[in-house]
């Protein structure tokens, strides 16, 4: 009986079928390993799993969180600073195809921004650093198929060496 169950379930794998791309979700449908087409939310598809993937992304409003970050500005002072990008996919061929892990690669290139604006201002004004790292990040909007949404600084401080309380 095992082995029949066990070559029904088999046999269900090549049988076609139809797939529902919710309405926060988008497509890429590869035939052999190669792209098709795209397909955003709200839609179905009849596709073989023989020879047809399809494979699904958010996009919706994402959040990616950046850690504390200790930097130091051009005036000497060094400041702890974290924040967060609010992004969201516009082409789901390139979030899919070319990149492993788009929340990762993001959170990398944001950190990085935050790291060159800090370092470049003389004063830390958070309006300024905003807005050096909405600019930066266009690079990241094409090479990842996202469009930047939002960039905030949770909260930043000021750090005071251990030496200058102790003496």
């Amino acid at each position: 009986m095992e082995y029949l169950i066990e070559f029904l379930y088999n046999l269900l794998q090549f049988l076609p079928r139809f797939k529902t791309i919710s309405p926060d979700k988008g497509a890429v449908i590869l035939r052999f390993g190669r792209y098709v087409t795209t397909l955003y939310g709200g839609r179905y598809r009849f596709y073989w799993p023989i020879i047809t993937k399809i494979l699904t992304i958010s996009i919706s409003t994402n959040k990616v969180d950046l850690p504390n970050q200790t930097l130091t500005a051009q005036n000497g002072k060094t400041y702890v600073i974290n924040g967060s990008v609010f992004y969201r996919i516009t082409s789901p061929k390139i979030a899919l195809l070319n990149n492993v892990d788009v929340a990762g690669n993001l959170q990398e290139d944001a950190m990085n921004a935050f790291r060159l604006a800090v370092s470049a201002s003389a004063v830390l004004n958070c309006e300024d650093i905003i807005e050096d790292v909405v600019n930066d990040l266009d690079e990241a909007k094409i090479k990842y198929g996202i469009e930047i949404i939002d960039v905030n600084v949770a909260e930043y401080a000021t750090v005071i060496p251990i030496r200058n309380i102790c003496n």
